[in-house]
């Protein structure tokens, strides 16, 4: 089997390992390596989050289990009287598993003695990319699960997944994001159908790859059409919370990444003790 290709410019992987190693104070230049990448531009962004606003799809737990308040936006000022004709500014009311956000380690019991979202290392969210394309499966199926299957058929073209990957499920699903009854799959009966990755295959990666993390561009990295006809239900959550490794959910514009090659850049709000958090992601791309 082939070693994989990281096609990302060398001189920026090495600039962003010596940042955040090396983490120089506000007195202090960045290194050299970090100027030279940002400066050479052989590389591209691509922003992976999705916007926030009243009426996105967000996670509501069953009825009769703790709720949480629905996204709202509220305005404070608006260059007005009210913020002395000077600024502009709003409060917002969210839960921590809104839109495109993080799952801490803490976020499941199993890994209730892991890290809250702020105890995540920084060198753990900076990674590479491994994104798995399954749109066409899950166009035939919308509850399809990402299995052990395709994450070997990715490899044989691409390599070994490199330690510290994410791991990334593409599923088209962020397609629908603007529709918030196609995104969340929803059935006659209130049943949730969107795709996500199979018990068996998040085993895998934690038994035989020593990922930081998995992604999905669905409302869950559980299928939960098919999970909650499992027992337990959300074992994908279970195993890697258990595990020590955190999670996104609702990760967008997947198709400008390659399957191989690019890295990831999570930055999650910093809440203290928090189990999960709205977050910025982006991807450097070669």
């Amino acid at each position: 089997m082939r070693a994989p290709t990281f096609m990302v410019s060398m001189t920026l992987v090495l600039g962003i390992a010596l940042l955040v190693s090396c983490a120089p104070s506000q007195t202090e230049a960045p290194p050299p390596s970090v100027v030279e990448a940002l400066a050479a531009g052989n590389y591209s962004l691509v922003d992976l989050s999705h916007p926030y606003y009243e009426g996105a799809p967000e996670f509501v737990a069953p009825p009769g289990l703790g709720q949480g308040v629905l996204f709202k936006k509220t305005e404070i000022a608006r260059w007005d009287e009210r913020g002395a004709n000077t600024w502009y500014w709003n409060w917002y009311q969210m839960t921590e598993h809104a839109g495109t956000h993080t799952d801490a380690p803490n976020h499941w019991f199993s890994g209730k003695d892991k890290e809250s979202i702020d105890e995540i290392p920084i060198d753990r969210l900076v990674a590479p990319a491994v994104v798995v394309d399954v749109k066409a499966k899950a166009v035939a199926d919308p509850d399809y699960t990402l299995s052990v299957d395709d994450l070997e058929a990715w490899e044989q073209a691409h390599g070994e997944i490199p330690a510290g990957a994410i791991v990334v499920m593409n599923s088209g699903w962020g397609d629908k994001y603007s529709d918030l009854q196609a995104f969340l799959g929803l059935d006659e009966a209130g049943g949730l159908h969107f795709p996500g990755f199979s018990p068996d295959a998040a085993r895998w990666l934690l038994e035989n790859r020593d990922i930081n993390a998995l992604a999905s561009d669905s409302l869950a990295t559980d299928a939960l059409g098919v999970s909650m006809g499992t027992d337990p239900p959300h074992q994908v959550h279970i195993e890697m919370h258990r595990a020590g490794k955190y999670q996104i959910e609702m990760i967008a514009n997947l198709d400008a990444l390659p399957a191989a090659g690019a890295w990831l850049v999570v930055a999650p709000i910093k809440f203290q003790g928090g189990g999960g958090a709205g977050s910025r992601i982006f991807g450097i791309l070669p």
